[in-house]
């Protein structure tokens, strides 16, 4: 069988009734025997006569080692092309006509322009020959020749899709005797063709938040979640479901950095400061892109409009200055700065924005209705809202592999998930460990153990440890220590190497350790017989658990 990109081909876009056409080109190119590799929907930058870059994309690449390149343009539905004038008209049920592009120049602008990107290729020695041909999969007449620059043999019909390798090898045939160009392509071209439309993302976090740069891993995104990005670019605006570990902020900040490299101004919107930070530095050096809290957002457009904003962390504010006071200035403050806008906006954590604050959001954009908006969620982190939802999307996706927690960690967690089950898609690793650990005066001497162990015994970076309590640093026992044996501790977004994290579990929600342990979770996993307020703990414990990486450490649930 064929090599095809992306494998599978996503729910979403199966179900997306203007894709229908390109999803039969798709299944009986997936069928093809396996010299072939099919990329389906691929694009990359292209710089238009004035110089300016935009995308070029093209519906299938199709590559075979011994004949060379061809790129497919598929219209859907009836096509009607008009002699004297040259143009191009799709006919509706009814039989009326709406010009469209001219399918047999877009396909030829792509192909030269393939050309040129594969000669910029490290490595390219320009063996194979490139070529293109038209898809009409809802046509039957083939034997009908539209247009005079389209010939028969690379004018695709419904019909040909029965015998799919015949036909492509006529258009391939086609344009050999058209061509002194070797059909055959090297090994080494295969690759860079590969390489260029089918790249491996590597996305470099710190292990932990601002840790040290020399202590990474390479998180590398599934086929899943590739095909997330890479196929539904089309959409402006989309909502992305997925559980702990599953790679939404990672996806999120690709998403932003995507709308930056195609110059739309971005904004980028999640809850928690400590995240806020993580983001800021993973989308260090890229242009184009702001990254704020909801309630920073709020303060910075209300303190540029004039508003009497408070100094950005004063400890004692007014009743409900962050959920009434902050968003209504930012409101006045739209309406006084017109121009204060953004061209795209990307939101994590959405399911923490409260319904009433979204309009504020998308009047973020200089046209919120139409510019794109992405959100990422995950309803088993809901916690802080009060029965709030976000937009309708005309496009929902789900990513369901956690990739980040290893089994058994995933296993733990999932007696506090309250919604769809994710696939378990990490490592192996050791057990969760339940112990007995007090939460009163004598929980630091037991965490000496613990910590004394872990470093020393198992050689764990203090660095890449966590420790999470369920209630606020206020009411914790840990309140006011700054060091728990010889061990310095450290807040979550003020890392330091060779310190240990104490943070609330609500505080370190979008973040992660490879080690961490939960403590004071006791009313956490104890039924009060409130239902919402018993969901609030589960959710909250779910967030604890699933911070770990390679090992939890809990108490006895």
């Amino acid at each position: 069988m064929a090599r095809i990109f992306p494998t599978p081909l996503p729910d979403s876009v199966r179900k997306e009734p203007r894709l229908n056409a390109e999803v039969k080109v798709y299944d009986r190119l997936a069928k093809l025997p396996g010299p072939y590799t099919v990329y389906y929907s691929v694009r990359w930058p292209s710089k238009n006569p004035k110089g300016r870059t935009s995308d070029a994309e093209a519906d299938f690449v199709v590559v075979h080692p011994a004949k060379g390149v061809l790129v497919i343009e598929v219209k859907g539905g009836g096509v009607a092309h008009d002699g004297p004038t040259g143009k191009w008209f799709s006919v509706d049920r009814d039989g009326r006509r709406h010009e469209i592009d001219d399918p047999v120049k877009k396909a030829m602008i792509l192909k030269n322009d393939l050309v040129k990107r594969l000669k910029e290729q490290p490595g390219w020695r320009n063996s194979g020959m490139i070529c293109h041909a038209v898809a009409f999969p809802d046509l039957r007449d083939r034997n009908t020749q539209l247009a005079p620059d389209l010939p028969t043999p690379i004018a695709l019909f419904e019909p040909d899709l029965i015998y799919l390798e015949e036909k492509l090898e006529s258009a391939f045939s086609f344009w050999s005797n058209q061509s002194a160009h070797r059909s055959e392509m090297l090994e080494s071209d295969l690759a860079v063709v590969e390489r260029f439309f089918a790249p491996t993302y590597e996305l470099r976090k710190p292990l932990g938040v601002l840790l040290s740069d020399t202590d990474t891993e390479i998180f590398r995104l599934t086929n899943q979640q590739f095909a997330v990005l890479r196929c539904n670019r089309r959409n402006a605006r989309a909502s992305v479901a997925g559980g702990a570990g599953t790679g939404k902020t990672l996806l999120a900040i690709e998403k932003a950095r995507e709308f930056a490299r195609d110059g739309m101004s971005t904004l980028f919107v999640c809850f928690n400061k400590p995240l806020a930070d993580y983001v800021k530095t993973a989308l260090a050096g890229t242009d184009g892109v702001t990254v704020s809290t909801f309630h920073g957002l709020c303060h910075d457009y209300a303190e540029r409009a004039g508003l009497p904003v408070l100094p950005l962390g004063t400890k004692e504010v007014p009743a409900d200055y962050f959920r009434k006071q902050l968003p209504a200035w930012m409101s006045e403050a739209l309406g006084k700065r017109p121009d204060d806008r953004f061209n795209a906006v990307v939101v994590d954590e959405a399911q923490d924005i409260e319904e009433d604050w979204w309009p504020l959001i998308l009047g973020t954009l200089f046209e919120p209705d139409e510019q794109p908006l992405w959100v990422f969620y995950d309803p088993n982190q809901r916690f802080y809202r009060q029965g709030s939802s976000f937009p309708e999307f005309a496009t929902e996706l789900t990513l369901d592999e956690n990739l980040r927690n290893t089994k058994p960690i995933q296993q733990f967690a999932a007696r506090f998930c309250s919604n769809e089950e994710f696939i378990p898609g990490g490592p192996d690793g050791p057990p969760v460990e339940q112990l007995k650990l007090p939460s009163n005066l004598k929980l630091a001497d037991a965490l000496e153990t613990v910590l004394d162990r872990l470093i020393h015994e198992d050689l764990i970076p203090a660095e890449e440890i966590a420790i999470l309590t369920g209630v606020s640093l206020k009411k914790s026992a840990l309140n006011g220590i700054k060091k728990i044996g010889n061990w310095e501790l450290t807040p979550s977004d003020q890392p330091v190497r060779g310190k240990v994290v104490l943070e609330t579990i609500h505080r370190f929600k979008g973040l992660e350790r490879q080690v961490v342990i939960l403590v004071e979770t006791e009313s956490l996993a104890t039924a009060t017989g409130d239902e919402k307020k018993d969901q609030d703990h589960r959710n909250l414990m779910y967030v604890g658990c699933t911070r770990a990486r390679g090992l939890l450490i809990c108490n006895s649930v």
